[in-house]
């Protein structure tokens, strides 16, 4: 059975605290893993100071094997890394991050386009290929400013009417969403062939979203940092398909 909890579940509540004392539960935890470890150091400051904690585990389990990976995870984030999860020997395995299945594409700025402009330019066209494949589209992700996120929904509502998230093929992705949507997105995009064909997002889709029918990712400005783009992308092409990200 796998244990799957936020840092905050099992180092500052009772119950994670109970569990971690419990003999009967130590007793049968075969490994620990810390997933996306890269935000130990970046979290782990003043926004989720559970993050540093962490460490901490190997006190209640000393003896099993202890992982902790990330996919973006960089030559800076990579040093400090054994020090904070308390590791003495370990061993690092390295991979590289291209995937022969995935392919970037990018566009010029057109000259003289105002940002308003620009944005509607990238929306609009993705809209109107939505509309004239339908269930052909390929699954997309457009990754967009919530500002513009508003105007993306005006137009597709002018094309295909306003529907509920149990009939649309598109879906909006951000922080605040109602949680029905969220859930209802999330799981049709599990689906071999899912209905929804075009999810609007902010960097909410990133690190830990992981739906496998992804095959294109659209950036209509860059993310934070090189990371961030990397975890964005990331959700392309997980089932070995050919995915195309721009």
């Amino acid at each position: 059975m796998d244990v799957l909890c936020h840092p905050e579940a099992l180092l500052n509540t009772r119950k994670g605290q109970a569990l971690l004392t419990d003999p009967a539960f130590r007793n049968n935890v075969v490994a620990m893993v810390i997933d996306e470890c890269h935000i130990i150091q970046k979290w782990g400051e003043e926004f989720r100071t559970a993050f540093k904690k962490l460490g901490n585990l190997k006190v209640f389990s000393p003896d099993i094997p202890f992982v902790a990976s990330s996919g973006t995870l960089t030559k800076d984030q990579k040093q400090p890394i054994p020090k904070q999860l308390c590791l003495q020997n370990f061993i690092t395995i390295e991979a590289t991050p291209d995937k022969p299945n995935t392919f970037l594409e990018k566009e010029k700025k057109q000259a003289n386009m105002d940002v308003l402009s620009e944005y509607e330019h990238i929306i609009y066209q993705v809209c109107d290929e939505l509309n004239q494949q339908r269930e052909l589209y390929p699954v997309t992700l457009l990754f967009i400013p919530i500002f513009y996120m508003s105007e993306a929904l005006r137009y597709l509502n002018s094309i295909f009417g306003v529907h509920n998230i149990y009939n649309s093929i598109y879906s909006a992705l951000c922080t605040g969403q109602d949680c029905e949507v969220i859930n209802e997105t999330i799981a049709d995009l599990k689906k071999d062939n899912p209905r929804i064909r075009l999810v609007l997002t902010t960097s909410i889709s990133g690190m830990g979203f992981d739906p496998s029918n992804v095959t294109q990712v659209i950036h209509t400005c860059p993310p934070r940092d090189l990371s961030q783009y990397f975890q964005e992308v990331g959700r392309a092409g997980r089932r070995g398909q050919r995915a195309v990200m721009g």
